[in-house]
């Protein structure tokens, strides 16, 4: 019987999904520092968490490790204040 060709329709599928989710991720790590320029210490830690949370669901240990500081340093800060590292661009 001669060698069957792998399916990589899934694997194709798959690898354009993680595309997405880390474009994703990069465009909110982009707005929260925007928002935090703009003083909106609120929605920039609300961006960053969930930019974590897409690179973490990506399995990019890397690129979630640079934002956790920024929300370390503003954890527990009423909406958010406190002066933070940059994120990274």
């Amino acid at each position: 019987m001669p060698p069957q060709p792998e399916d990589t329709g899934g694997s194709k599928e798959r690898e354009q999904h993680n595309r997405k989710l880390s474009a994703h991720a990069d465009a909110l790590v982009a707005l929260a520092e925007v928002e935090e320029l703009s003083g909106r210490e609120g929605e920039a830690m609300v961006a960053a968490d969930e930019a974590v949370r897409l690179y973490e669901l990506k399995g990019n240990v890397v690129s979630a490790n640079r934002v956790q500081p920024r929300l370390a340093a503003n954890a527990g800060t009423p909406g958010g204040g406190g002066t933070a590292p940059s994120l990274p661009a």
